[in-house]
């Protein structure tokens, strides 16, 4: 993988860098991330239910696992732009890395 440059001279000629990143507008993020955590640290796969019907719409039955089947990955993939695969493989790769 190529190595990004980073020019800061450049960066600092521009307005980005004359804004200071008011950190105070996370704060109700960081407390929906802790209770999350919390949740899930405690209750467990019925938390991960629970949460997943109510961000994703959808959740798999007690017993059933959380793992999505490989053909449906694939047939998800299949329908993304071509852009939006590459950004998605890209982030992963950062992750595993």
């Amino acid at each position: 993988m190529p190595v990004k440059r980073f020019d800061v001279g450049s960066w600092l000629d521009s307005p980005l860098s004359r804004r200071r990143l008011d950190l105070t507008q996370f704060a109700t993020e960081r407390e929906a991330v802790v209770e999350i955590c919390s949740r899930v640290l405690a209750e467990g796969d019925e938390a991960l239910r629970e949460l997943g019907r109510r961000f994703d719409g959808w959740a798999p039955a007690p017993g059933e696992s959380f793992e999505v089947p490989q053909r449906e990955l694939a047939a998800a993939a299949g329908r993304l732009a071509p852009a939006d695969r590459s950004a998605l493989e890209f982030a992963a790769g950062r992750i595993r890395d």
